[in-house]
């Protein structure tokens, strides 16, 4: 046998020799692997399987339900205050448009009506077509609504004088001069 022949044997006889011991190394391995405890994450991805992806969605339209739900809210509440503040309004002019209400109820509801601000404006300026004491009430309003918002009055008493509508009397255009001069709309009196 040659030196050669006989390194092949010897190395045969060692591969032989560790074969069994490679087997049962890689056995052990495997039985480790399949005997540890899979993590909870995988066991419920595996139980989901093709549900999985709905379940996600699902919980991503919630998320965005819940975080959108104090928006409707905050929309639905300012919603109803400006319907509580429109009846409210629509309650003060129809005291001033009273058949028997005297000057001082008008000018109280009046001014009641100015309190709603800007919204109140164009109300007014229609009681400014009438005569009597719902002029004279329409005109006290202005005024107060005149010493809370200066800057909408002087915008909105020029563009009502000069509509072509004409829609307010001499009587009317009278009161909405003493409203600029009162309400130190300097650019709008020149």
């Amino acid at each position: 046998m040659s030196i050669l022949e006989e390194k092949l044997a010897r190395l045969e006889t060692e591969l032989n020799a560790l074969r069994p011991s490679i087997h049962d190394r890689l056995n052990r391995l495997e039985q480790a692997v399949a005997e540890k405890p899979r993590n909870w994450f995988l066991k419920f991805i595996d139980w989901m399987g093709p549900a999985l992806p709905q379940l996600i969605t699902g919980i991503i339209i919630l998320g965005i339900a819940y975080l959108a739900k104090d928006s409707f809210d905050l929309a639905i509440k300012q919603q109803q205050i400006q319907l509580s503040y429109a009846r409210e309004l629509n309650e003060q002019l129809e005291a001033m448009a009273g058949v028997d209400a005297n000057l001082e109820d008008v000018k109280r509801a009046a001014i009641l009506a100015a309190t709603f601000g800007q919204s109140s404006l164009m109300p007014l300026f229609n009681e400014l077509r009438h005569v009597g004491n719902r002029t004279l009430g329409a005109e006290a309003g202005l005024r107060s609504l005149a010493f809370m918002n200066s800057d909408a009055v002087c915008d909105t008493v020029p563009k009502v004088m000069g509509n072509p509508a004409r829609m307010l009397s001499w009587e009317g255009h009278m009161i909405s001069g003493r409203i600029l001069a009162v309400s130190g709309c300097d650019d709008a009196l020149k």
